[in-house]
């Protein structure tokens, strides 16, 4: 009995070890793909927690339970499981993967799971059947129970790339958004100060035309002032009118 315990904790640490590298390589490929600059090594570290954590204990359990459920390797066998595993495993991995990376995003809550499981739960499984159906289809027929974990995380590569952009695209499109933002708010301030520039230039401009205006309106208001007392006024070249007395 200890031997046999100790063989299943064995192979159930394989599984969920296989399980979290497949889910971390799925998501560096996913942030590759996706092009980011930098990788973000804390969401990796997210996936890599959730397959450790969760996703590697259910698939192990799961398949342990289906083989009870159904034994062997017949058609109808397969059929059976093929059927539990659409229908049992997909809601239950999908549920728990996407609500664990985004409780384990910061500063998400519990009302940020659900609404993350709300969203993505339908259109992922509708998404899985093609996939995980052929898969399974081989896996049940020619791989012994306690490896079924272990190769579904290999085809869980693949797999992982897209749950990995469906967990965490709701970041990536803020992060988007965010840079987005900030660059229209620069083009905004730039084009307010060039703006206000302008306005101050054409401020300036009228208020030199008024100056102009007004002086040229005093020099000829002076002129015809000089005639009466024999002072000639005149404009300078440099600004203000300056009086020139000639003796009568």
């Amino acid at each position: 009995m200890a031997a046999t315990s100790r063989v299943l904790l064995r192979q159930a640490a394989s599984a969920c070890t296989s399980v979290s590298l497949s889910m971390m390589a799925g998501d560096v490929i996913c942030q590759r793909i996706a092009g980011e600059e930098e990788m973000d090594t804390s969401r990796v570290a997210r996936m890599g927690a959730t397959g450790l954590c969760v996703s590697g204990p259910l698939s192990f359990t799961l398949h342990h339970v289906f083989e009870r459920l159904a034994p062997g390797a017949s058609a109808i066998a397969i059929c059976k499981k093929l059927f539990l595993t659409l229908t049992v495993t997909a809601p239950i991995q999908v549920t728990s993967t996407l609500g664990a990376v985004t409780l384990l995003s910061p500063g998400k809550s519990t009302a940020d799971a659900e609404a993350k499981v709300k969203q993505e739960l339908v259109p992922t499984i509708i998404s899985s059947i093609p996939y995980w159906g052929v898969f399974h289809t081989f896996n049940y027929r020619h791989t012994p129970v306690h490896r079924r974990p272990v190769m579904s995380s290999l085809a869980g590569v693949f797999w992982n790339i897209y749950i990995s952009w469906q967990a965490n695209k709701d970041s990536s499109e803020a992060g988007q958004r965010s840079t987005v933002t900030r660059g229209y708010e620069a083009s905004c301030e730039a084009d307010t100060d060039s703006s206000m520039r302008n306005m101050s230039d054409s401020s300036s401009s009228i208020a030199s035309a008024r100056g102009g205006k007004e002086g040229a309106e005093e020099c000829q208001a002076g002129m015809r002032a000089g005639k009466a007392d024999g002072s000639i006024w005149e404009r300078s070249i440099t600004g203000p009118c300056s009086e020139s007395s000639i003796p009568s």
